[in-house]
């Protein structure tokens, strides 16, 4: 049950850290719906059984998103055209690591507005830009 308590705090105030105004509807939604989450959560970490290997540096990614949201979303709401998909090739790593890494990265380049990740492949990632400027988190990403 530490687990589940653990996930449901983590899932818990990454709701509130995403609401526009903290009110009680809010945190009682938060409260009430991390609980099933949670659950989800250590069931997912159980059926992987130990196939992710996290980096504690892959970190960093997520010390540019706040910028990058911002410059997306102007680049976003002002982009013509219906983008384009680009590749990146991520580096040669042990299959757990590698497995890792591409579900870390698709939550952070999925986490900014002008970016999304279409696809996975052994050792690369296709990103579909909705904006021609460059999105500072896949080139992070594929380092």
């Amino acid at each position: 049950m530490r687990e589940v308590a653990a996930w449901w705090v983590v899932l818990t105030g990454f709701w509130l850290l995403t609401v526009s105004s903290m009110q009680a509807e809010e945190v009682a939604a938060a409260v009430v719906l991390a609980v099933p989450c949670a659950f989800a959560a250590r069931a997912a970490r159980q059926a992987m059984d130990g196939a992710w290997r996290p980096r504690p540096g892959w970190a960093r990614w997520f010390r540019r998103l706040p910028v990058a949201a911002v410059t997306e979303t102007v680049a976003v709401l002002g982009r013509r055209g219906p983008g384009k998909l680009e590749d990146f090739d991520l580096p040669d790593e042990p299959g757990p690591v590698s497995e890792a890494r591409k579900g870390v990265s698709t939550v952070a380049i999925g986490l900014t507005p002008g970016t999304l990740v279409a696809r996975t492949a052994e050792r690369k990632i296709t990103v579909h830009r909705l904006s021609l400027r460059r999105s500072p988190v896949p080139d992070e990403v594929s380092r």
